[in-house]
């Protein structure tokens, strides 16, 4: 006869045994894991809570190390360059600096900084450019504490100082100019000094050479070269306010140089000044007639051509007249 299949809870006969013990004991395991459940959470509960905290001690304390750090930055560096951003600054457009924040931040430096007529730009950078040379500079005009002449201080600011040569610097400097000038060796024909004499180079104003010819490669051509012009080309003959302001400062400067080496040559008498002048007209009027023949014709780009019996005429031939006397006086005063 075939037996009943096992259940549980139940014998060989279907009557119940010990059902009850067996429910209570599945009870009781559940109950027990879910508390070991709940106190495994509560423990990492509490240790994330610690470690936050204490995270945020640390922040805390290193912010406050920063912001004290920060309190006391008053190097002069940092004192520099705060007062730097705030005159770099503009703060009457601070109504407007979510739109226009670069002309709030540097409208002041633009303000503070213009471009000037002979520069294309200015920058911040420049600027820092410009006061190291002038550091530099500063430094180089120091006296010479170091006067062993084997010293590198000696050696540094002796050679500075000759590179310079000016009248400050160098007693009699006019006498080594007039020496050059005078030198038997280049003397050409020019009257500079006297007026009766042929005493200076023509060098002092210009050269010639020869040169290939642009046309004819064929032919050499004689070119006089600007060794003695003292402005750009265009300087000489545009109308323009910057041709014009420069055309007025170099005569300026021709009259101060003139007068500078009159006096070290001794001379006072009352038309010192007229004499400059005229010098700085003459000067003038000879490096305008050159820069035009060097100047391109400006419709068919055919350089201007000249020649010596055309410079002759235009110059050499009014000493009959006795008014190159005036023309070529170059530094005649001294």
């Amino acid at each position: 006869m075939r037996s009943i299949p096992e259940i549980i809870g139940l014998d060989e006969k279907g009557v119940v045994v010990n059902a009850g013990r067996n429910r209570t004991t599945s009870g009781r395991v559940f109950f027990g894991t879910f508390i070991f459940l709940g106190v495994l959470s509560l423990a990492l509960l509490i240790t994330v809570i610690v470690q936050a905290r204490n995270n945020g001690k640390n922040d805390n304390t290193n912010n406050n190390k920063n912001e004290n750090k920060n309190e006391v930055c008053l190097t002069q560096g940092c004192i520099s360059a705060a007062t730097h951003q705030l005159r770099s600054a503009d703060s009457t457009v601070a109504s407007n600096l979510c739109k226009d924040f670069y002309t709030y931040a540097c409208g002041g430096w633009q303000k503070t900084h213009p471009i000037q007529s002979f520069d294309v730009e200015r920058t911040i950078l420049g600027d820092i450019i410009d006061r190291r040379d002038m550091e530099i500079e500063r430094l180089l005009d120091s006296p010479i504490i170091r006067s062993n002449e084997r010293s590198w201080e000696y050696k540094v600011k002796t050679y500075y100082t000759e590179c310079r040569d000016d009248y400050v610097r160098v007693n009699n400097t006019a006498s080594y100019m007039i020496a050059i000038m005078q030198d038997p060796s280049t003397i050409n024909g020019w009257f500079m000094f006297d007026n009766s004499a042929e005493d200076a180079s023509a060098l002092a104003v210009f050269g010639i050479r020869t040169r290939f010819d642009e046309n004819d490669p064929t032919i050499k051509r004689l070119e006089l070269y600007p060794a003695g012009l003292s402005m750009e080309v265009t300087d000489y003959g545009e109308d323009d306010p910057i041709s014009t302001a420069r055309r007025a400062a170099f005569q300026i400067y021709i009259i101060e140089i003139m007068k500078l080496l009159a006096k070290d040559a001794g001379i006072t008498d009352i038309n010192v000044e007229d004499r400059a002048f005229t010098v700085a007209n003459d000067v003038f009027t000879i490096e305008k007639f050159l820069a035009d023949s060097l100047r391109r014709n400006p419709t068919t780009n055919v350089p201007r051509t000249t020649n010596l019996q055309e410079i002759s005429a235009q110059f050499f031939v009014k000493t009959k007249q006795n008014v190159i006397k005036e023309i070529y006086m170059l530094f005649f005063l001294v």
